[in-house]
């Protein structure tokens, strides 16, 4: 075989449905790249890297591992990309004559459905974000706000030299809050404060608010978990029922009708 016909034969064999790939492989003593492609064939990037950098050098290939950054998440807040956890990656590079290093993948060799766990399972899940006060998407769109302020931050503590540091790190733990927090820190945490308050998702909102209610009128020995809105409000107290009744219809227009009624109108129902 030539060098690329070997190449491409190592990953027709990572793609050939027998290799895994699992983000908490089992079995695999003191990290063996031998028992991975030999008899277990399920591991995550390094092990498919590893092993195929040690095929292609066993081929007199020059090759070799590298490790970075797959993909990353652009913050359009700040306009700068951040790089997480779920990012890093390893791949391989290989020495071909007319081509010098050339980037080569492994791991996308494995077919999708042998994907057994990745923790793009748990961060591009959807079927967990019901369960949820707030949506992902919401807390992602939060941690972006968060990011931001941190990357503020950071650029500025950096821009200082080491006596100015020293004196602004000194203010901080003596309490002795300067302009700096005043005019760019409290906006920023009053900003994001803002937007984190009306991105909640409403539907939410007006649960927890019928949670209040139920323990604000002292009858939470009666209603159960099953209730219906109709119910919890028929144990309700007349004078209760009076004062809440607006607010049930609301409760009904929102989470039945999904009319859009803004927060404002919510809160004055309750008062």
């Amino acid at each position: 075989k030539t060098k690329k016909e070997f190449l491409n034969f190592i990953l027709q064999t990572f793609s050939n449905g027998s290799y895994y790939y699992n983000l908490s492989p089992e079995n695999i003593s003191n990290n063996s790249y031998a028992d991975f492609f030999l008899k277990n064939k399920e591991g995550y990037c390094e092990y498919f890297a590893g092993t195929f950098v040690i095929l292609a050098r066993l081929a007199n290939i020059p090759s070799r591992v590298v490790s970075g950054y797959l993909g990353g998440d652009l913050n359009d807040i700040g306009d700068f990309y951040s790089f997480k956890q779920k990012d890093a990656h390893a791949w391989s590079e290989v020495w071909i004559d007319d081509l010098g290093w050339v980037r080569v993948d492994p791991t996308k060799a494995i077919p999708p459905e042998n994907v057994r766990n990745s923790l793009n399972d748990v961060f591009q899940g959807t079927n967990v974000a019901s369960k949820y006060f707030i949506d992902l998407k919401i807390l992602k769109r939060l941690g972006y706000y968060i990011n931001y302020a941190d990357f503020v931050w950071t650029q500025h503590l950096l821009s200082y030299d080491n006596d100015s540091r020293q004196s602004f790190v000194n203010d901080l733990l003596n309490f002795k809050f300067s302009k700096l927090f005043i005019w760019i820190f409290a906006p920023i945490l009053i900003f994001i404060f803002i937007r984190f308050i009306f991105l909640i998702n409403k539907h939410n909102f007006i649960s927890l608010l019928i949670k209040f209610i139920i323990w604000k009128s002292k009858k939470n020995t009666s209603v159960l978990k099953s209730d219906t809105h109709q119910q919890i409000f028929n144990k309700l107290s007349i004078e209760d029922q009076n004062k809440y009744k607006n607010f049930f219809n609301l409760f009904e227009l929102i989470k039945y009708n999904d009319q859009n009624i803004n927060y404002s109108k919510i809160i004055k129902s309750l008062i």
